[in-house]
């Protein structure tokens, strides 16, 4: 998590307490953790045989800054399914 005030991060690190004014404050919540995202590849080989391939990559955010300023994880009243749609969107 991540508290701005006017563009200056005041508060960052996991499961923080605070109070924040709303029109000068920005909240930023990172999904921390691990994520599992299964693929399947369906394939030709050089001797026209077919093969699938299939597997799972985890991955874990090691950098949560660098994460915060490629997506955009801010908290208002209208994101209320933002980081579902966030893990929708990595696992395409």
């Amino acid at each position: 998590m991540i508290h701005s005030v006017n563009g200056k991060t005041k508060h960052e690190g996991k499961a923080l307490s605070f109070f924040y004014f709303s029109p000068t404050s920005t909240i930023v919540a990172v999904p921390r953790g691990s994520r599992d995202i299964q693929f399947i590849f369906n394939e030709t080989t050089r001797d026209f045989q077919t093969i699938t391939i299939q597997g799972q990559i985890t991955y874990v955010v090691d950098n949560l800054k660098a994460l915060a300023m490629l997506f955009d994880f801010t908290l208002n009243d209208s994101s209320t399914n933002q980081l579902e749609n966030f893990e929708a969107k990595s696992n395409d």
